[in-house]
């Protein structure tokens, strides 16, 4: 079997739960309410996908408000979304794109249908960049920023009307804005040539310094390239967001009208007219065949059906999970609650005996893709292609490969209120609250009894101190000295190594709350732990026992024939 059949079966077998929402289809079971409600389309779409194996259902949009209270519903546990571009037929996007917002948040929901008239796609396709860039102002602000910015061009460069001659670049502008990052190269030097023509030649210097300045000042905007996307964004009225995040818009190259944002595929089609005209209608074989293809272009697309084949796996014998727990008695059970004395005991008790069950389970499947790894290699040019990283970019490749030992060496989990510090967390040394004035890293390596019941260490807890280094020599060194790779705040990797003597904290019980910052004594001075992120126990563990064997040591005096080197 090759590489394409199988990542079509995946991700056939990924979508088993779809929710489509528009503001005209009737939902099942309900009765048409006005002259533009379909209530024939939706039932087919729900036949055609039910022979598909996959469950469909409708929820029609009415107002944002009833959106609000309603999506946690609607969209957990759903493989798929199918929205209406132009609900309400409303000349802006706003509610759309809320939903997208919504949809892509989710973690647990990898696949997106938007579904509209419109026959040219880039109108949707920039309003989703512009939806999902990182700025602080919304829609509003970002008009009258634009006005100022423009009026100081006016008035301190020899451009007339600043705004008049973005306009004339709309077009060329909105496709640099939906473009791939190596055609932006390309577009943005036809750009620049159309900003100099406008522009008297010996003015040119001062109107670059002039562009960018202001962008600075005005649009808090230091980079070039960003302040033409802002301008790419306003002159083609397109809707903006001021929400806080960090997700990036990725074309999928190869594949029309396909993106990813927070792993999350996004496929546009036009709006199905009627279910058996298969170049109109959104048809699961069309569905499963677009998305495949969308994962099977983009890179690191097989690490992506990996993903979801283990998914796939898990789902559909989920129901191994727990069983063991069947067979014991209820009573020995509870006395075992009682005994740990502890509610964190307890709960890690149970923590473990599901992840030994998964883990047992996991280690005796093998997936689909497993038989095509070579086909895949060969296929995609892999060979050379590492050879290729590995000389064009070194720092590059190194840090590619920093995040990979972070992605299997650490814990991805959030910090709830309250979290006691647990073996394997590391935090921040620092003399400020806030992290100012950074010392090192810390590595909390007291035992899992001891970190849930302090009190039995008299609150003196055990850490190793680290601090950042090479990454060259972290990965050259990994499995022989001591070193955990971690992703900081500016997500960059970085390289911690860990020095081998411990040494002790005390940490009150009122103190001892990672989700803030914790006061401690190091040396004479007061300082602060800011927690950071959780490594794995068998990473963590290597380097315990490495410390703990510290205090092991026994220095000798014996005579020996060892000549001494000049000084």
């Amino acid at each position: 079997m090759d590489f394409e059949t199988i990542a079509n079966e995946i991700v056939e077998q990924s979508i088993r739960s779809a929710i489509c929402i528009d503001d005209k289809f009737v939902e099942p079971y309900a009765t048409k309410s006005g002259d533009g409600d379909d209530d024939d389309t939706p039932k087919k779409l729900l036949i055609s996908f039910r022979d598909k194996g996959c469950s469909l259902d409708v929820y029609r949009y009415t107002t944002p408000e009833h959106w609000n209270s309603n999506k946690n519903f609607i969209l957990n546990n759903r493989d798929l979304l199918i929205l209406d571009w132009e609900l309400d037929n409303s000349s802006n996007y706003k509610e759309p794109l809320e939903i997208l917002w919504n949809a892509v948040e989710l973690e647990s929901l990898p696949f997106v249908i938007i579904y509209t008239q419109m026959p040219d796609f880039t109108e949707i396709e920039i309003n989703i960049n512009s939806f999902f860039a990182n700025f602080t102002f919304n829609t509003h602000e970002m008009e009258v920023a634009y006005e100022t910015f423009c009026s100081k061009l006016e008035d301190d460069t020899d451009i007339s009307d600043p705004n008049k001659t973005f306009e004339s670049m709309s077009s060329i502008l909105k496709d640099y804005a939906t473009s791939s990052d190596d055609d932006k190269i390309i577009i943005m030097k036809e750009i620049q040539k159309q900003l100099k023509e406008e522009v008297d030649s010996r003015e040119i210097g001062n109107f670059m310094k002039t562009f960018v300045r202001a962008g600075g000042d005005i649009l808090s905007l230091s980079k070039f390239e960003d302040i033409i996307m802002l301008i790419a964004y306003q002159v083609n009225n397109a809707e903006v967001s001021n929400k806080d995040n960090n997700y990036k818009v990725i074309t999928v190259e190869g594949v029309e009208n396909s993106f990813i944002i927070n792993n999350t595929t996004i496929v546009i089609y036009h709006k199905p007219k009627s279910i058996d005209d298969k170049t109109s209608a959104t048809l699961p074989e069309d569905v499963y065949s677009q998305f495949a293809q969308s994962i099977h272009k983009y890179p690191r697309n097989f690490l992506a059906l990996l993903s979801l084949e283990m998914k796939n796996i898990f789902r559909n014998n989920s129901g191994i999970i727990g069983n063991e727990l069947y067979g014991i008695n209820e009573v020995a059970f509870f006395f075992h609650r009682q005994s740990l004395g502890s509610e964190d005991e307890f709960h890690d008790f149970l923590r473990n005996c599901w992840g030994d069950e998964l883990s047992t389970f996991s280690s005796t499947q093998t997936p689909k893709l497993f038989t095509v790894f070579d086909k895949y290699i060969d296929l995609n040019d892999i060979g050379p292609k590492i050879e290729a990283y590995r000389s064009d970019d070194r720092t590059k490749f190194l840090n590619e490969l920093a995040k990979l030992n972070y992605h299997y060496s650490f814990s991805k989990v959030e910090i709830k209120e309250d979290d006691k510090i647990h073996f394997g967390d590391i935090f921040t040394l620092s003399e400020g609250q806030n992290g100012e004035k950074f010392k090192r890293f810390m590595l909390c390596i007291t035992p899992h009894c001891d970190c849930h019941r302090p009190d039995k260490i008299n609150n003196h807890l055990y850490f190793v101190s680290g601090h950042q280094c090479n990454i060259e020599i972290g990965l050259h060194d990994a499995e022989s000295e001591y070193f955990s790779f971690m992703i900081n705040d500016d997500d960059e990797p970085i390289c911690i190594q860990w020095t081998g003597k411990p040494f002790t904290f005390h940490i009150d019980n009122a103190d001892n709350n990672s989700s803030n910052a914790i006061k401690v004594t190091y040396g004479k001075d007061e300082n602060y732990l800011s927690y950071k992120a959780t490594q794995k126990e068998n990473y963590t563990q290597r380097i315990a026992n490495h410390s703990f064997s510290y205090a092991s040591r026994v220095g000798i005096n014996l005579v020996n024939t060892r000549e001494k080197q000049p000084k």
